[in-house]
């Protein structure tokens, strides 16, 4: 059988940590300064963006031209297939 015994500086120490992980992370640290704007992240953005866009247009464009048969093996209906082309590019 082991000695009982505390060592009361362990005992003070996982205290401290325990009481340490309990705070949020944020509590003791100030928040980090803001990030100045990227000049070239802008212009990237953007053609991601206009990319994206064009990806959408034309995927409901072809989506707007298949027929019955690929319609049901796809498993849309021809409702689902409708909202779909009638949103705006711009909407996902």
């Amino acid at each position: 059988m082991r000695p009982y015994y505390f060592d009361l500086d362990q005992v003070q120490s996982r205290h401290d940590r325990a009481i340490a992980m309990a705070r949020p992370v944020a509590w003791h640290r100030a928040p980090p300064p803001p990030r100045k704007p990227d000049p070239v992240e802008l212009p990237q953005k953007a053609a991601a963006l206009v990319r994206l866009w064009r990806s959408r247009l034309c995927e409901r464009r072809e989506l707007a031209t298949l027929d019955h048969r690929m319609r049901r093996d796809i498993g849309v209906t021809p409702s689902d297939i409708a909202s779909e082309c009638n949103k705006p590019f711009w909407r996902a």
